[in-house]
């Protein structure tokens, strides 16, 4: 087995979604859900060498009290293929994950897949012990990309669990069934998602957060950055990877953020301002070729109202005829529940089809 580390073989990489490379430490960071590493592999035996970062459950509900650890869950995908041929957690007893084997030299085309959130665990990928040679990445059709900047909801938090009284476990969190990653596969799209569970749209007074999107959305990765203490923070290459739709899906926990707040009325009208101001922000970021939607769904309704006002106050002030506002499809009683009331992947799916009707609509 001949051991590659990653500097000598990151031009064969083909990744997807906003990932991290840090030259000082030789690792890429795959830490937002669903960032993806694609690797064209010649050879028998493919192991990637990984390294695991751990977080902390958000309540202390181990079996002593204590917060439990949490470990990140990747998975394998060969070819085209939309379901895994391995799902694991990485963890600091098994860094090393097997991506494949076979009896005789063949020509395999693989995917690494984060399934869980960032800031809750972070996983990078170190070099490769091999049997064989990465190859050049096949040459593949264009394609156009879609991000999805939100909240748990976009992250999958719970979507494979059940009970409303459960904390988060990361086994249950599979960002391949959320309505994002449906939406992008249905239509065919290059999907990255820039979510956090907890996370508002900008500080609210009821809600303190240790990040909102207002904070990271310029960032490559701030919140891996700031845990290392790294003095300089990386931008996103916002250019390198233009959009053809961004979808937003915030508003949720600035609604607990309100109802909390000393002045709630106050606030409210806070997280309108916010939100046009965001908009903004935005369209200053990824230029005017993209579809910005202002979703909203499958909880946290509360805000919809100041969300449609300030979505009309941005169009009407700044001309763009590229936004659109959604409302998601709501958890129905039939849908099973997971943890602390999210959605379940039954209802992932009935807004992944909303998501797709709607973005099939717009114009060109």
């Amino acid at each position: 087995m001949e051991w590659v580390p990653l500097k000598k073989c990151l031009s064969l990489l083909r990744t997807r979604g906003r990932v991290l490379w840090q030259e000082d430490t030789g690792r890429l960071y795959l830490n937002w859900t669903c960032s993806q590493v694609e690797v064209n592999f010649r050879g028998t035996c493919l192991v990637a060498c990984l390294r695991a970062e751990s977080g902390f459950s958000g309540q202390a509900d181990g079996p002593l009290g204590e917060h439990r650890v949490l470990w990140p869950w990747a998975a394998v995908l060969e070819e085209d293929r939309e379901d895994f041929s391995r799902r694991f957690q990485v963890d600091d007893k098994s860094p090393a994950m097997l991506l494949w084997f076979g009896p005789k030299p063949e020509t395999r085309r693989l995917r690494l897949v984060k399934l869980t959130e960032n800031q809750r665990t972070a996983l990078a990928l170190e070099g490769f012990w091999m049997e064989g040679e990465l190859l050049p990445p096949e040459p593949s059709p264009a394609r156009g990309r879609i991000e999805f900047v939100g909240d748990s909801i976009t992250c999958g938090y719970g979507n494979e669990g059940m009970g409303r009284e459960k904390g988060y476990y990361s086994a249950e969190e599979n960002g391949w069934l959320t309505y994002g990653a449906l939406t992008a596969r249905a239509l065919g799209l290059e999907a990255s998602m820039v979510s956090i569970s907890g996370i508002c749209l900008a500080p609210r007074q009821g809600k303190p957060e240790r990040y909102s999107m207002r904070d990271i959305y310029s960032y490559t990765d701030r919140v891996q950055e700031d845990n290392q203490g790294r003095p300089s923070l990386t931008p996103w290459d916002f250019k390198a990877a233009p959009l053809d739709y961004l979808v937003m899906n915030l508003g949720a926990n600035d609604a607990m953020g309100v109802a909390n707040a000393p002045d709630p009325e106050a606030e409210r009208e806070c997280f309108e301002r916010d939100y046009e101001e965001f908009l903004y922000r935005l369209r200053e970021l990824n230029g005017p070729r993209p579809w910005v939607v202002c979703a909203l769904g499958p909880i946290g309704f509360e805000m919809l109202p100041g969300m449609e006002r300030a979505v009309r106050r941005y169009q009407k002030q700044s001309g763009d005829g590229r936004v659109s506002l959604l409302r998601l499809p709501g958890i129905e009683p039939a849908d099973p529940v997971g943890p602390w009331g999210h959605p379940h992947w039954v209802t992932h799916q009935k807004m992944a089809l909303a998501l797709e009707e709607h973005l099939r609509r717009l114009p060109r």
